[in-house]
């Protein structure tokens, strides 16, 4: 089980990450800001009552606030955790350098994700070509172009 204080410091941590001002901890807890901050400034007892109050304002469970378990994601049928939740409550479990690990992976992830493709719709290649009408025929001809790739049906 953890300390007042390692409690105190998790809390905080949470919140933080979370992006949560301590006015928004307020109103979310129904909890005032300035019993708050004598909690996180460490001048007053954490009320360890108190626990599932933070808990579902954090998105946690209890017994992760406690101590008496690591997995932090809530298990309750009425909450579904978000990918970016899991993704944040898993990431601030590893080490630094692991975590490292994961800024690197995601940021590769969104560069791939924004880079522009390279693919080129056929039908903007003709528009683009140079086309002329033959003098014999109303057909109309397309000059050669180098095409990179291939064209697939669908599979």
């Amino acid at each position: 089980m953890r300390s007042n204080s390692e409690i105190v410091d998790l809390i905080i941590s949470l919140y933080k990450q979370r992006g949560y001002s301590l006015s928004k901890l307020s109103t979310m807890t129904k909890i005032p800001k300035s019993s708050l901050s004598r909690y996180f400034n460490k001048n007053r007892q954490f009320p360890i009552n108190k626990t599932n109050i933070f808990a579902q304002a954090l998105n946690v469970s209890e017994e992760y606030i406690l101590g008496v378990s690591t997995n932090n994601v809530k298990i309750d049928n009425d909450t579904k955790v978000s990918t970016l939740q899991s993704i944040i409550d898993t990431s601030t479990q590893l080490h630094e350098d692991r975590q490292q690990v994961v800024l690197d992976t995601a940021k590769k992830q969104l560069k791939e994700q924004n880079r522009k493709s390279n693919i080129t719709n056929i039908n903007e290649i003709k528009e683009r070509s140079t086309s002329y009408v033959s003098n014999n025929t109303n057909i109309t001809e397309y000059g050669d172009i180098d095409l990179y790739g291939g064209i697939s049906a669908g599979t």
